[in-house]
């Protein structure tokens, strides 16, 4: 009864308009992705990976939960339409027949999705001029993160079977996605569905940036594969190593405490970034600087 199920599903799928939205809607992130990894390309200097955390950043918080989302109410739309539900309720076809494959063409779904950003990803690379390798956990960030878009589609459909309109449970995905941001900054991004799908994605490398602004230097690891990553975010960059060795270097008998950065984007405080300073001296000599 399943595979009916999943055939009645494909045929539903083979009529739909959706599709042209999950061809359009991912060009957007990797054009804005794009746009602001050149227009900041001197800070984000470490190439893909600086490129990455722009691309997700906006498709993992705004873009693809509403796709989804649109994908999963569409899903349930007919039977809502007009009285099929009691049609389907006098047909011998289990509930959770239904329910399981809606949830796996959804899944299906969800790693196209993430097929179709890695090949605009390496697209606007080559278009940015990237000539390095392409990172190595590629595979694994798209493969993680159409994970996490199944979480996300589990919770999209619970809500469009039981919310009729199909406006709502939309909705309802747009706030998730943003609001998954917010709870994964708390560090309770393991427990919100909507935060899988970033932090599968490593969309801008949630977990390390917040551990290097909180001052933590170390990072456990599970397998030998996930240290060259994390030795590789745990790098200084270019701008933070200057202004640390200028601060470092301070002229204490000029009698002035303040200065501005090389740029002119910052300002450095003798006093009170001397600390600061010294961190990112001994993690440049340990990890060294970003090229």
């Amino acid at each position: 009864m399943l595979l009916r199920c999943l055939k009645a599903e494909l045929q539903k799928c083979r009529r739909s308009p959706v599709w042209l939205a999950f061809v359009l809607l991912p060009v957007f992130p990797a054009i804005l992705g794009t746009v602001n990894y050149l227009g900041n390309i001197e800070v984000l200097d470490n190439a893909w990976y600086s490129l990455w955390s722009q691309h997700t950043l906006f498709s993992s918080m705004f873009f693809l939960p509403a796709l989804l989302s649109v994908f999963c109410a569409w899903q349930w739309r007919l039977e809502h339409t007009d009285h099929n539900w009691n049609s389907f309720l006098t047909a011998p076809v289990p509930m959770i027949d239904l329910c399981l494959a809606k949830l796996i063409w959804a899944a299906l779904v969800s790693l196209l999705a993430q097929v179709w950003i890695g090949v605009l990803f390496v697209l606007s690379g080559k278009l940015a001029g990237i000539s390095v390798p392409l990172p190595p956990e590629l595979p694994e960030w798209l493969l993680c993160g159409a994970v996490g878009g199944v979480t996300v589609c589990a919770v999209q459909l619970y809500f469009s079977l039981r919310i009729r309109a199909f406006a709502p449970p939309v909705a309802f995905g747009l706030v998730g996605g943003i609001a998954g941001l917010i709870v994964t900054a708390q560090g309770f991004g393991y427990a919100f569905p909507y935060s899988l799908l970033c932090i599968g994605m490593r969309a801008n490398n949630p977990e390390m940036e917040l551990d290097l602004l909180n001052g933590f230097t170390g990072k456990t690891v599970i397998h030998p594969n996930q240290i060259p990553v994390v030795n590789e975010m745990l790098r200084v960059s270019q701008q933070d190593y200057a202004d640390a060795r200028a601060i470092l270097n301070w002229d204490t008998g000029s009698g002035s405490l303040v200065s501005a950065s090389e740029d002119g984007g910052r300002m450095n405080e003798y006093n009170t970034h001397s600390r600061w300073a010294r961190r990112i001296v001994l993690r440049a000599e340990r990890y060294g600087v970003r090229a």
